[in-house]
C-alpha cells in the first residue's frame, strides 16, 4: 500500500483509499514511529520522508465476513504482508528478516451499494513474536564486518546478524567477553545514524601493587653450635609495585613476564643461652695494676635484635588459567634481587659472671669472691647496645633469593583484580657474615682477640664482638603470604 505515495498524484489517490484522513492504520513500519497505529497523514509522512526502497507483497487475500448496514456493505478483508525497505542511513529493515513472519491485517471496507465503491474504514494487525518493535532512536545496528570476535556478547546474548549481515541492538547495551582482559571501546560515527562498530583488544599491560609478609621466617644460621645459638622469631615484610606483561593469547590459560621494586625489612631476633671461655690478657691495661692474668667469662641470657632494609627487585614468570570470568588461579616462578640500604643491631642484652686467675705470685690467686667485684670489672654485669664493637652488620651489597608461589586473583570491577598467594622464598647467598675476626664460643682456652666479650682497660669495661659475629652466616628462607591489587590496561 505504501508504494502509491511516491508521487503527488499516488499521495492523492492513497488517501482516497480512506473513508477519511482520521483513520487509523496499523503501524507496520519498522524503525520509526512507537506508536501501535497510525493516522493516514502520519503514515504518509514517514513513508515519503523516511522510507527508501520500499518493496511490499501482499498474500492470502480473502475477506472474512460481508455485513449489512443499510446504505453500505461493511467487508472484513484479511491478508498478510511483507515489508522491507531501507532508510536514509542504510540501515535495512524486512519484517520477513527480523520478525521471520508477516505481519497478519485485517481492513474493515464499506461499500457503497449503488456505485460498489469501497473505503476503508479501520486496519488492524498483528504480528506472532516476542521481539520487541524496533522503534527510532532506541536501537542501534552493528555491521558484520566491523566484527570478527564472536564471543563478545551484547547485554549478556549472542550477537545475531539477519540476512542482510546487520544486528539490531537495543538503545541501553553493554558489551562483554568470556575473558577479563578484554578491552571493548564503541565507536559511533558521526551525522547521527545509529551505527555502531566495537574496537577490541586484549590488555597486556597492568601495574600490581603489593605487600608481602613471612607466615613461617626461618632465616636460621647456618651453623647453631650444637643448639647453643637459636633464631627465636624473625619476620620479613616487603611492600612495593610489579608491572606485568601478559603474552595476548586466545586461551583460558596465559603466562605473563612481571618485574617491579618494592622495600623490605627483614628483622631476625636471636638468642645464646651460656657461653663459657676464659683467655690470656695480652696488655697491662686490662688490670688495674697493670698484671697479666687469666680472664675467665661466663656469659648468659643473650639476646640480640638484626634489622636489615633493602630495595627488592622481583622478576618473575606467573602461569594463570581463568576457571570464569572473575576467578583465576595462578603460579609463579622467579627470583629477587635485594639491594642494601642498611643493617644493623637494634638491640643488645646479656648477663655476665667474670672473674680473674693470676698464676706469676708462687701459686694461683683466683678473684671470683664479693670482696673482689668491681676490680677489673669482676663479678655479675649486665651487657648493653654500648658494649657492642659496633652496631653495623657486615652484610652484602647484593645478594639473591628463588621463589616458587601459587594463589588466586579476583576481578572486582572493570580493570581492577584482587590477588592473594603463598610464596616459598630461599635464598642463595648470606645475608650477614661476621665482621673481621669471629668470636670464638668454644669452652676453654680463647684468644683475646677472638674472645666474644674481652676487656678493654680499666673504666672502659667490657666490649662484645655479639651474635651476629659468631662464625656463621645466615640465609633468608621464608613462607611468605603475598596480596595486592592489579590494574590492568
Amino acid at each position: 500500500m505504501s508504494y502509491l505515495c511516491d508521487t503527488d498524484a499516488n499521495e492523492e489517490n492513497f488517501r482516497n483509499l480512506f473513508v477519511s484522513e482520521e483513520v487509523k492504520i496499523y503501524n507496520d513500519l519498522l524503525g520509526f514511529s512507537g506508536s501501535e497505529s497510525l493516522s493516514v497523514p502520519e503514515y504518509i509522512s514517514i513513508i515519503q520522508n523516511k522510507v527508501k526502497n520500499p518493496t511490499i507483497r501482499l498474500k492470502n487475500i480473502r475477506y472474512k465476513d460481508i455485513v449489512d448496514e443499510g446504505s453500505n456493505y461493511l467487508v472484513t478483508v484479511l491478508f498478510e504482508k511483507e515489508l522491507s525497505y531501507s532508510n536514509e542511513c542504510g540501515v535495512l529493515f524486512s519484517s520477513q528478516d527480523y520478525y521471520g513472519k508477516d505481519y497478519m491485517l485485517e481492513a474493515s471496507v464499506l461499500v457503497d451499494k449503488n456505485s460498489l465503491e469501497g473505503k476503508i474504514s479501520k486496519v488492524s494487525g498483528h504480528i506472532s513474536s516476542d521481539k520487541p518493535a524496533l522503534v527510532e532512536n532506541q536501537y542501534y545496528i552493528m555491521e558484520k564486518a566491523s566484527f570478527t570476535n564472536q564471543d563478545i556478547k551484547c547485554n549478556g546474548k549472542k550477537i545475531e546478524f539477519n540476512s542482510f549481515e546487520q544486528a539490531f541492538l537495543p538503545a541501553e547495551y553493554s558489551f562483554s567477553h568470556p575473558d577479563p582482559d578484554m578491552d571493548i571501546t564503541v565507536l559511533k560515527p558521526k551525522g547521527g545514524c545509529p551505527v555502531v562498530s566495537l574496537k577490541y583488544r586484549l590488555k597486556k599491560w597492568s601495574l600490581a601493587p603489593f605487600f608481602e609478609m613471612s607466615l613461617m621466617d626461618q632465616t636460621e644460621p647456618e651453623d647453631d653450635f650444637n643448639g647453643a645459638l637459636e633464631n627465636t622469631s624473625s619476620s620479613l615484610t616487603e611492600f612495593g609495585l610489579v608491572t606485568r606483561f601478559t603474552f595476548p593469547r586466545k586461551s583460558r590459560t596465559k603466562w605473563s613476564l612481571n618485574f617491579g621494586a618494592g622495600y623490605s625489612i627483614h628483622n631476625i631476633d636471636l638468642a645464646a643461652n651460656r657461653f663459657d671461655f676464659n683467655y690470656k690478657t695480652g696488655t697491662p691495661k686490662a688490670d688495674v695494676d697493670g698484671d697479666i692474668y687469666q680472664r675467665y667469662y661466663s656469659v648468659t641470657d643473650m639476646k640480640e635484635s638484626i634489622k636489615l632494609t633493602n630495595v627488592v627487585i622481583p622478576v618473575f614468570v606467573n602461569m594463570e588459567t581463568r576457571f570464569g570470568r572473575r576467578f583465576s588461579c595462578y603460579l609463579q616462578l622467579g627470583g629477587k634481587v635485594y639491594l642494601n640500604m642498611s643493617s644493623e643491631i637494634t638491640e643488645f642484652s646479656a648477663q655476665q659472671y667474670v672473674y680473674g686467675v693470676y698464676n706469676q705470685y708462687g701459686k694461683p690467686i683466683v678473684f671470683d669472691r664479693p670482696e673482689y667485684w668491681g676490680y677489673n670489672n669482676f663479678g655479675h654485669s649486665t651487657l648493653g647496645m654500648n658494649n657492642l664493637e659496633t652496631t653495623e652488620l657486615n652484610s652484602p651489597f647484593v645478594t639473591a633469593d628463588a621463589f616458587a608461589g601459587l594463589g588466586f586473583r579476583l576481578n572486582i570491577f572493570g580493570p581492577v583484580s584482587l590477588y592473594a598467594g603463598a610464596r616459598y622464598q630461599y635464598g642463595f647467598m648470606d645475608i650477614v657474615k661476621p665482621d673481621g675476626q669471629p668470636a670464638e664460643i668454644s669452652k676453654g682456652v680463647v684468644s683475646e682477640n677472638s674472645a666474644f666479650v674481652h676487656y678493654m682497660s680499666h673504666g672502659q669495661g667490657d666490649t662484645t664482638k655479639g651474635l651476629t659475629n659468631l662464625p656463621t652466616t645466615f640465609k633468608r628462607s621464608a613462607l611468605n603470604l603475598n596480596v595486592g591489587l592489579e590494574i590492568k590496561f
